[in-house]
């Protein structure tokens, strides 16, 4: 499992992560920290550590895969699909905004990909 796939499934059962400074802050409904869940945090805790911490990485990865795009207004539909799911994951839905960009970054590729499928 990834951090990322990981990330995703935590903010499914509403836990946040956030750092301080080397260390992994858990945000999570009582009863939602399972030792098991627990083990899977320690486990990859770097990794966790370094997304949670990248401010930008999502923007980045988005206008990476974007630049892969030939067609200028396709291009231009997909990015502002990122910012505004970005945006809406913000301010509506309160992820703080390393997660939302995540979040729109997932949204992003299955656009890509169902693009893709129909041309």
């Amino acid at each position: 499992m990834t951090g990322e796939v990981l990330l995703e499934q935590l903010r499914e059962r509403d836990i946040r992560l956030s750092a301080n400074g080397d260390r992994l802050v858990v945000d999570a409904p009582r009863g939602a920290l399972t030792e098991q869940l627990r083990g899977t945090l320690r486990e990859h805790k770097a990794e966790l550590l370094a997304i949670v911490t990248a401010p930008d990485l999502w923007a980045r990865r988005a206008a990476a895969l974007l630049s892969g795009v030939a067609d200028p207004d396709l291009r231009a539909d997909l990015r502002e699909l990122f910012e505004h799911r970005a945006a809406v994951c913000e301010f509506d839905g309160g992820l703080s905004r390393t997660d939302a960009e995540r979040v729109a970054f997932g949204e992003l590729q299955a656009a890509m990909k169902e693009s893709a499928e129909s041309t």
